[in-house]
Order: structure tokens, then C-alpha cells, then sequence
């Protein structure tokens, strides 16, 4: 997903990407798909995966656009409004066009509709519009790959689900990655050749 995050804004802006920023690119890739576990040796779907790509090309440019546009220096809280608001009306207009608004049932849906719109949702958006203006797009993307061995562990940790030597070789490649991306600055200096004096 964060893969192409760094190659839109190689192509788009034109700046250099370091032997560092790939190597922890393609690592943090290998360890996201050794997280895929398919029922019954199933194969990746295509048209999910095409979609997926689509999704992260989409998420990318929206990345890359906040940190090099003059949208940059809005407030957080306005952006995330300003797309939350665009997306709510995106998602209205589907539904009224599949199957329509459905009431909530009970009280039980309607708070844990609450806590997914909230902690889940707009909290994260907030953080990661912050994450890109203070750090920048790259950076963003990479800590991004947290995600999938956070939702990991609470996958083992809440719903008892099985760990298997894949799950646990795809989330120590990811953190290589993340750790490779935090230290660039110092693995650059340790690269650069040092001037004879």
C-alpha cells in the first residue's frame, strides 16, 4: 500500500529516492504480503488486488499532496473535515444508490458505530495529516506499515487467532523497515565516503 507512496512523488516531484528508502520500501512489501493468510491455499483475488493498488495509488497522491501543495499549512482539523466531509456525501450518494440508509437497530450499534467513526477513523486521519506536515510524506508512509502488525497483535491478542511463522516473519520484516527509515539519516552518513584530509 505505502509502496507507491514514494514512487508518485518520485515521478510527480521529481526528487531523488535513497538506496535506503528502497530497500526499506520493498523489505516493508515482502513483509506486508507474508501477512496474507488465504483459506485453504487460496490464491490473492485479482480484481482485490487491483483494487487495493488503486486504493494505495489514490492514497499516496493524497499523501504526497498535502505535504507539497499549499494545503500543506491548513489546520489539520479544517483538512480532515474538508475530506470527511467530501466522503461522507461520496458514501450518501452510494448508498441511496445500492441499498439505502439502514436504521440502527439498537444502542449497541449505534455506539460502536461511534467508536469506529472516532478512535478509528477521524482521530487517525487528524494524526496523519500532522504526521505529514511535521515529518514529511515518506516518513509518513513507511510508519504507516505499522499497521498491519498492530492489527495483528490485536488480532492474536483480542480474538485468539493463531500465530504462524509467516505472521511473525512478515511483522519483524516490517519493523526492519521502520527501523531502517529512522535511521536513514545516520546509515547516509555512515555510507558517505569520508574526505581524506
Amino acid at each position: 500500500m505505502h509502496r507507491q507512496n514514494d514512487s508518485t512523488k518520485a515521478v510527480f516531484f521529481r526528487e531523488k529516492v535513497s538506496l535506503i528508502t528502497v530497500v526499506a520500501i520493498a523489505i516493508a512489501f515482502l513483509g506486508v504480503s507474508l501477512l496474507y493468510k488465504g483459506d485453504n491455499g487460496m490464491t490473492l483475488n485479482l480484481l482485490g488486488l487491483g483494487a487495493i493498488l488503486i486504493a494505495a495509488l489514490s492514497y499516496s497522491v493524497y499523501i504526497v499532496a498535502v505535504n507539497k501543495s499549499r494545503i500543506q499549512f491548513m489546520s489539520g482539523y479544517k483538512l480532515t473535515l474538508y475530506v470527511m466531509a467530501s466522503s461522507a456525501v461520496f458514501f450518501l450518494f452510494k448508498a441511496q444508490l445500492t441499498a439505502g440508509l439502514q436504521p440502527l437497530p439498537d444502542t449497541r450499534s449505534v455506539v460502536e458505530l461511534v467508536m469506529l467513526a472516532l478512535p478509528t477513523t477521524a482521530i487517525s486521519c487528524v494524526a496523519m495529516i500532522f504526521a505529514v506536515q511535521y515529518v514529511g510524506s515518506t516518513v509518513t508512509a513507511i510508519l504507516g506499515a505499522l499497521e498491519p502488525p498492530v492489527a495483528v497483535a490485536v488480532g492474536v491478542i483480542a480474538f485468539n487467532e493463531a500465530v504462524t511463522q509467516n505472521l511473525v516473519f512478515g511483522m519483524l520484516l516490517i519493523l526492519v523497515a521502520v527501523i531502517m527509515i529512522i535511521l536513514s539519516d545516520y546509515l547516509h552518513k555512515k555510507m558517505r565516503p569520508q574526505k581524506l584530509v
